[in-house]
């Protein structure tokens, strides 16, 4: 029998307890994801008041506080969770989630910078950090300073002994959105030569490693990418000239491509779980 945690018998229900702040946040979390704001503003704002909140109790009352429009308030929490936890990183994506909301990129890139020198060596932390300096460069292509700092953390990570194929995936898609597609393409096939994975992943790898080697017109490999896509589902694609026929703008100018199939997504939170 479940336990109903948002409701209980009891005098006082256990998430009432402002200590007990796995419970809290796990019902802010109910609550943001019912569009309730309010109440879990309510409910991690009362556990925040202790002295020994955590820094990721403090995350979430920013995020909390973002969505209910409170962008001083936020900013403040989530600096003070920077505080608490200065090698967590929670405060540093709840800030960077505010700095990118209000278009403070400058400030946005600061907090960047500090969390890649103070966070611990956590492999899916830091992956989750490169995909925050990835927004940005999105954002300011031609911030050449900031992609080396991505590059380079990515770099770090690449060194990591870690066996998650998830986050190895996360990490060579993060290379792929700062213009480092040959990294990238060691890491997929890296992970198609010593994983088992499932059809629908290998299919997507194989996939993005077509998309890579057609951006650099390298249209030989890129036949041998949808060669083992036909290989691997010969009833569905009776010939990897029908992929070739359908592929669109086969040049290094190839801006998009149709999706064969797609990798399982993740939200802002991918890092956790992936280990």
């Amino acid at each position: 029998m479940k336990t109903n945690w948002l409701s209980s018998n009891s005098t006082t229900p256990p998430w009432r307890i402002p200590a007990n702040e796995r419970l809290v946040i796990k019902v802010a979390q109910h609550y943001l994801k019912n569009k309730q704001v309010d109440k879990a503003v309510t409910v991690l704002s009362k556990s925040a008041r202790r002295g020994d909140a955590s820094g990721l109790l403090l995350s979430w009352l920013a995020r909390a506080d973002l969505q209910a429009g409170k962008t001083a308030q936020a900013l403040a929490a989530s600096r003070l969770s920077i505080q608490r936890q200065p090698d967590a990183y929670d405060g540093y994506e709840s800030q960077i989630e505010i700095l990118f909301q209000n278009n403070q990129l400058a400030e946005a890139v600061h907090t960047l910078n500090r969390a890649a020198k103070s966070l611990r060596p956590d492999p899916p932390a830091l992956v989750g950090l490169a995909g925050l300096y990835a927004i940005y460069i999105k954002a300011q292509p031609k911030d050449a300073a900031t992609k080396a700092s991505a590059v380079a953390l990515l770099d770090r990570v690449a060194k990591m002994n870690f066996s998650s194929s998830h986050l190895w995936q996360t990490v060579a898609d993060t290379y792929t959105q700062v213009n480092q597609p040959k990294k990238a393409a060691a890491i997929y096939l890296k992970l198609l030569s010593e994983q088992p994975e499932p059809p629908v992943v290998r299919d997507a790898l194989h996939e993005k490693l077509a998309g890579i080697y057609f951006q650099v017109d390298d249209k030989t490999n890129a036949m041998k990418q949808l060669e083992a896509i036909v290989r691997d589902n010969p009833t569905r694609y009776p010939e990897p000239g029908f992929l070739w026929a359908n592929w669109p703008l086969k040049t290094t100018n190839w801006p998009r491509r149709p999706t064969i199939t797609k990798c399982p997504s993740h939200g802002p939170q991918f890092r956790r779980g992936l280990l």
